[in-house]
């Protein structure tokens, strides 16, 4: 375990078994871990995957309404 003056808030985990790996999101995200901290999990994108996923997500409906989104990196 890394100090907590050098702890970035997050990490990254490889799984052998895609399957598992899954399961992990599906079982694990957003789970509350106290009062104040609810845990994210999901797949990792390359910076790639996710620039494609927001130009489609744009291109989509109405553009006031795309607008009005904001990303978030949450630690």
């Amino acid at each position: 375990m890394e100090d907590d003056r050098n702890n970035k808030g997050y990490g990254f985990i490889s799984f052998e078994v895609s399957e598992h790996g899954k399961n992990a999101v599906d079982e694990l995200n957003n789970l509350k871990i106290d009062d104040q901290h609810i845990l994210y999990v999901g797949r990792f994108e390359k910076k790639s995957e996710r620039s494609k996923k927001l130009k489609i997500e744009m291109s989509k409906g109405n553009t006031e309404k795309n607008l009005n989104k904001t990303n978030l990196y949450v630690k």
